[in-house]
């Protein structure tokens, strides 16, 4: 059986426009995304006369930065020199000398911290994952849409640890399959290179060998993520769907894909020009809101400083700072993992009717089945733990 590409792309649309609800359940898989992602700036100023300022030796860049400086507000230009002053008196302060545990003590407990919250995030995305992929299984077999309730309670099953234990142990596999591969290709590179370099007379062909070898590599490894993603795809629905156990969803998915490897490498690669077209599509959009991010944190910081006052304690500028920066994250992430979540609707969507439409191809595709009494594409309120 061919796959209708096209068909499945617009129908796919058509349920992520038409069912709200499934937002929020995309809502819940991107978030775990955005909170691993963050902004990172490190700028170094050095005080001079009425605010910061780059260091001498990049005159045209630091100039630019001192007129950038003087037009800001006197307040905030005070600010910014509490904060250099404060990271001046941390690097130079006594307790840390004293205690040299201690920042790195600070730093992995909030690590840990955001380990914890990102874990709980991941665990409510897992559960709206598989709630996401049961209920547009149903929808597209004819039952009616679900509720947040019935969703939710799709999701809250025995399967979703069954699923949870077949990521990490195909994560683990993965890893074995690929390190090797990173291995070789990285190898001849660090080898050749060095020793090309240390030579009276450098020859170019050991280090177009040794690129050339790393180029391979880096499309092998490329070529293993696609296939072991695709897969990742298939067995995902074998379990969720079919209630498959882990080691016959992944033959099966591997039987899927022999049996259509040309339909399904189609499938992907269309999946995965409409991602760039997506990507490219908002990069401007991206760029605006990182400095709108940056700028709209710093003031945060500010405020609350200006506020709060002593209250933050000695180094109240770079609290207030980390304060500012989460607020502004907040702000600015959320709507991202709005647009992330409906995307993520959207490639659920298109993977599930495919898997569907694939695995019709010699093997039954279970349907919704009406319990009796009950009028067709009745909905179960949860799984009961049956699942």
């Amino acid at each position: 059986m061919k796959l209708d590409i096209g068909d499945i792309l617009s129908r796919s649309w058509r349920i992520t426009w038409r069912h709200k609800t499934l937002w929020l359940l995309g809502f819940l898989v991107a978030l775990p995304g955005s909170c691993s992602s963050g902004f990172n700036a490190s700028d170094r100023f050095q005080g001079r006369g009425d605010g910061p300022r780059m260091p001498d030796g990049a005159d045209g860049l630091g100039r630019g930065m001192d007129d950038l400086t003087r037009s800001l507000p006197a307040g905030l230009r005070e600010y910014l020199s509490q904060l250099m002053n404060e990271v001046t008196s941390l690097r130079q302060s006594e307790i840390l000398v004293d205690r040299p545990l201690l920042l790195p003590g600070i730093i992995l407990l909030l690590l840990a911290t955001l380990l914890l919250v990102w874990l709980l995030v991941g665990l409510a995305g897992l559960v709206a994952r598989v709630g996401l992929v049961r209920g547009i299984d149903r929808i597209d077999a004819g039952a009616d849409a679900p509720n947040l309730r019935q969703a939710w309670g799709l999701g809250w099953s025995a399967r979703t640890l069954r699923l949870l234990l077949a990521e990490v142990l195909m994560g683990i596999l993965s890893l074995i399959l690929i390190l090797p591969v990173i291995l070789l290709a990285v190898l001849p590179l660090i080898l050749v290179v060095p020793m090309q370099a240390e030579a009276d007379s450098p020859e170019l062909l050991p280090i177009l060998a040794g690129v050339g070898i790393l180029l391979a590599g880096v499309f092998l490894i490329l070529l293993l993520a696609s296939l072991l993603q695709a897969l990742r795809q298939l067995w995902t629905r074998e379990i969720v769907i079919a209630d498959t156990p882990i080691g016959a969803a992944v033959s099966q998915a591997l039987a899927t894909m022999r049996r259509q490897p040309g339909s399904i490498f189609l499938f992907w690669l269309a999946l995965l020009l409409v991602g760039m077209g997506v990507f490219l599509a908002l990069l401007p959009v991206s760029l605006v809101m990182a400095l709108l991010f940056a700028g709209l944190g710093l003031g945060l910081g500010a405020l609350l400083k200006a506020v709060l006052g002593g209250l933050l304690g000695a180094f109240g500028g770079l609290i207030s700072l980390l304060l500012g920066l989460a607020l502004s994250g907040a702000i600015f992430g959320l709507p991202l993992a709005a647009f992330e979540g409906l995307y993520a609707v959207f490639t659920t969507s298109a993977w599930t009717l495919a898997w569907r439409r694939l695995r019709g191809d010699g093997t039954e595709i279970p349907a919704v089945q009406p319990a009796a009494g009950e009028a067709p594409a009745a909905w179960p309120e949860a799984d009961n733990g049956n699942a």
